[in-house]
């Protein structure tokens, strides 16, 4: 077809029927935009279909689109071309007449057009088309793509959905927008399965100290739940464990010690493992802490608090070598608090085997003072032929030792001498308490005989 000489002919006849012919050779052709002009003048919008995929094989001439579907729509009522047209006030940028249109009756598909726009960066186009159905997900998600956090933190507030405040959060924290981004992630935080994505999402960005500040204030919500308050206990203890303790004795209740306890062991921080394992009644597993790590943990006030409840006996034993080790003036405080649970022959033994009998006196004193431990410990001495112990131990606990026990142990083992001192005061003291009887007894006799006179 010459189509030069086709369009004079056109122009010349200017009958509708030419023009319609003439429009669909210039499309079959690719003269996209002349047969969008010959439609017009033709007033046919039959073939919108096909002009509207004549355009998009181009990607342009939408410019031309918008005349020739306007013409369509003053003719018929079609959906695809009110959406089209739609999608090419888009393209075109042409804003206002598009919020125009979507704003009064159609019949065009907002959403579709509007996701197209997303997916083509006509990001402005796409947040006028969202506003305008109310989609507040996808318009969150616009309007990040804008930059505009602020309002992509409203229109999440109204989406209310755990995947739009993700999405703002980490846009936020992206562009260092903290104060919006603890917005978003506190209606995040208060779901426990996006609770360590999230906390994963600021550490892995370096942002410590923004995640640590997000959980404090998420602690207060009616929401707050216990996987919260460990999480929190968790980042004190790699980014700030001056608080971890703290932290630990407020929501004693609310956290997985558990946890915290592989945490705390896990960075060495065992003073506060200490006290986690006392809050979870491993009593055993904090006195060893304080045995192995004395430095940071052991204070002689806990540690006695702690000892009176550990379940193996053993560990008495291995507390009892610890202070003699590290603090040995405070062994006999130690063994006050210990004295109904251990063994006192094998204390003893123990101590003269280290050489530190002395050291114990004050002990040994404490227990004398029960006739039957002091007899007990008379026994244990000559049975392990410990023949000086038993001489000082007759001579210390002189007021508690029966004198026929005593000198029962002394015929039959044979240490006789051993028990003299204390025989010997026993029968002077005997003696002067049986003189001052006699002597009472013969006041009252001669009182009496002169009463009587």
């Amino acid at each position: 077809m010459d189509m030069p000489r086709a369009v004079e002919w056109a122009e010349l006849c200017d009958e509708a029927e030419v023009w319609s012919t003439l429009a669909d050779a210039q499309c079959d052709r690719g003269f996209v935009v002349e047969g969008m002009n010959s439609y017009i003048k033709a007033n046919n919008p039959t073939k919108y279909e096909k002009v509207i995929e004549a355009c998009f094989k181009s990607g342009e001439h939408y410019e031309e689109l918008i005349n020739y579907l306007q013409m369509c729509r003053r003719l018929i009522k079609e959906q695809m071309v009110e959406t089209e047209l739609v999608y090419a006030f888009a393209r075109t940028e042409r804003l206002a007449d598009l919020e125009d249109f979507i704003n009064s009756p159609n019949l065009a598909k907002i959403q579709l057009v509007g996701d197209r726009c997303f997916d083509e960066k006509l990001y402005k186009a796409a947040k006028l088309l969202y506003i305008n159905i109310s989609n507040y997900g996808r318009l969150a998600s616009t309007l990040v793509k804008l930059e505009d956090f602020h309002g992509a933190v409203e229109a999440a507030r109204k989406a209310n959905t755990t995947h739009t405040w993700k999405e703002v959060n980490h846009a936020c924290i992206d562009f260092k927008e903290f104060r919006l981004a603890q917005i978003a992630g506190l209606h995040i935080i208060i779901q426990a399965d996006e609770l360590e994505e999230l906390v994963q999402y600021y550490e892995n960005r370096g942002h410590f100290e923004e995640v640590i500040q997000l959980l404090e204030a998420g602690l207060g919500l009616e929401q707050a739940h216990n996987g919260m308050f460990t999480t929190l206990g968790v980042l004190y203890s790699k980014y700030n464990v001056a608080k971890m303790m703290e932290h630990i004795k407020l929501y004693s209740s609310r956290i997985n010690i558990p946890r915290l306890i592989r945490q705390a062991e896990y960075m060495h921080q065992w003073n506060e493992l200490c006290y986690l394992y006392v809050l979870y009644e491993e009593f055993d597993n904090s006195i060893k802490v304080m045995i192995q790590h004395p430095i940071q943990s052991w204070s002689h006030t806990k540690f006695k608090d702690i000892v009176q409840k550990v379940a193996t006996i053993e560990n008495y034993y291995k507390s009892l070598q610890f202070y003699l080790e590290q603090h040995p003036l405070l062994v006999v405080d130690l063994l006050v608090v210990l004295t109904p649970r251990i063994d006192h022959s094998r204390v003893v033994m123990e101590m003269r085997k280290a050489q530190h009998l002395p050291l114990i006196k004050p002990y040994l004193h404490a227990l004398q003072k029960t006739q039957e431990i002091g007899e007990e410990l008379l026994t244990f001495f000559v049975e392990n032929e410990l023949k000086e112990c038993f001489g000082a131990c007759l001579y210390m606990c002189y007021d508690i030792i029966r004198p026929d026990v005593a000198l029962e142990l002394a015929w039959r083992f044979n240490i006789v001498d051993f028990a003299m001192p204390f025989l010997i005061q026993t029968f002077r003291e005997y003696s002067t308490r049986i003189s001052k009887l006699e002597d009472e007894n013969q006041e009252l006799k001669e009182i009496a005989q002169n009463e009587k006179k």
